[in-house]
């Protein structure tokens, strides 16, 4: 059965790229300030709801701790330096990024593979690679880059 390539290739959930976008908008200090689920998806433009869901994963995943009540919010349970965005994503997404064939093959496999099979498991190396040497305060270091050009993704004109 062949599935939509459009679908396919997407290479991250809604979830994922709601935390992602939200993780971008940490403060300067991104290793010891406390953040608000509400104010962050405000800053980042993504769903409070949704995205408190893809935050309760990072907790019990250990990357972040939640403090309950007034004064309460998340934080960085290790420098940021020391969190790969690689980690994060397969917190969120789990551990097989390239699992889906890129045609839309069902049993497209080491066995039975597509025509793309071989790039498509190149480039997804690749970019499991460069997600594991980019750190969260890198992200974060960037995006404030971005924003401060006025380059930020939503603020293009």
């Amino acid at each position: 059965m062949l599935r939509s390539c459009f679908k396919v290739i997407r290479l991250c959930s809604k979830g994922c790229e709601y935390i992602l976008r939200a993780l971008m908008e940490l403060g300067g200090a991104p290793d010891t300030e406390r953040f608000r689920a509400k104010e962050l998806c405000a800053k980042a433009g993504v769903p409070e709801a949704y995205t408190r869901k893809v935050l309760h994963i990072l907790v019990e995943a250990g990357f972040l701790e939640a403090t309950p009540g007034p004064g309460g919010g998340y934080h960085l349970t290790r420098p940021a330096k020391d969190i790969t965005l690689l980690e994060i994503i397969e917190a969120v997404e789990g551990t097989e990024m390239e699992r889906a064939c890129v045609m839309g093959y069902e049993d497209c496999g080491g066995e039975n593979p597509c025509p793309l099979h071989e790039e498509w498991a190149k480039m997804m190396s690749a970019l499991k690679q460069a997600l594991s040497n980019m750190t969260l305060a890198e992200f974060v270091k960037s995006g404030r880059r971005l924003r401060a050009d006025g380059d930020a993704p939503g603020e293009r004109r």
